[in-house]
């Protein structure tokens, strides 16, 4: 086994609020974990960087992305899998932790990952389809890019591009939430903004018009100048 698939667990968390790194370093400061653990869990994700660079190698020899990727994304399907049965309770966490199927963890971990690259990836494309693109023109570039994951691998963009759904997933959150709300919004209301408004429209801009229209009681947006 080379020293590429050997985790340092405090550099894999270090520079993050990584939820599984503050768990760990609490429990072995409290000495709350059993002896072990933490050695454990670097055999642990060893054997599943391996396994995934298996997988995935593109020739003989197993390279040196695949097997960090696999580094990642073990430990990554283990904090899911905590954070789904702990919530933000890390006390809750060590006491998992001490007790732990590492196994179970990363299953779970891994469904709760693949269902949110799935979401992402079907949700993008129908956003981009929605009748209002114009006023996603900011994230356009990401959500085009959600289109195109791969929830097996974690990858993106047709090249192989590595994906941690723990640090985009939310990102798609706050992009999906404006969709939804211009998705609520009635089409006449809209009608006249991308096409009349200049500069073009963005969502900062609508909101502003939308809350002079309630003030108004005006069932259309007020088409005025971007100045508002």
């Amino acid at each position: 086994m080379t020293g590429l698939a050997r985790p340092d667990l405090n550099r894999i968390a270090a520079g993050t609020d990584r939820f599984l790194g503050r768990a760990l370093v609490l429990g072995r400061e409290h000495h709350r974990l059993p002896p072990g653990l933490e050695d454990g869990l670097m055999a642990f994700l060893r054997l599943h960087a391996t396994t995934h660079a298996r997988r995935y190698r593109t020739g003989i020899a197993i390279d040196r992305d695949s097997l960090e990727a696999g580094v990642r994304q073990g430990f990554t399907c283990v904090e899911a899998g905590l954070q789904a049965a702990a919530g933000d309770d890390v006390a809750k966490a060590i006491d998992l932790l001490a007790a732990a199927d590492l196994e179970d963890l990363r299953r779970q971990g891994w469904e709760r990952a693949w269902n949110s690259l799935d979401e992402m990836r079907r949700e993008s494309a129908a956003h981009l389809r929605g009748p209002w693109p114009e006023l996603l023109e900011e994230w356009r570039p990401e959500l085009e890019r959600w289109t195109t994951l791969v929830p097996e691998s974690w990858t993106a963009a047709g090249a192989g591009e590595p994906v941690d759904p723990s640090a985009e997933f939310g990102r798609y959150l706050h992009v999906a939430e404006r969709a939804r709300f211009l998705g609520s919004l009635p089409e006449d209301a809209l009608r006249p903004l991308p096409r009349r408004w200049h500069p073009p429209a963005d969502f900062p801009l609508l909101l502003r018009h939308l809350v002079a229209a309630l003030a108004l009681d005006r069932f259309r947006l007020p088409v005025a100048r971007a100045g508002l």
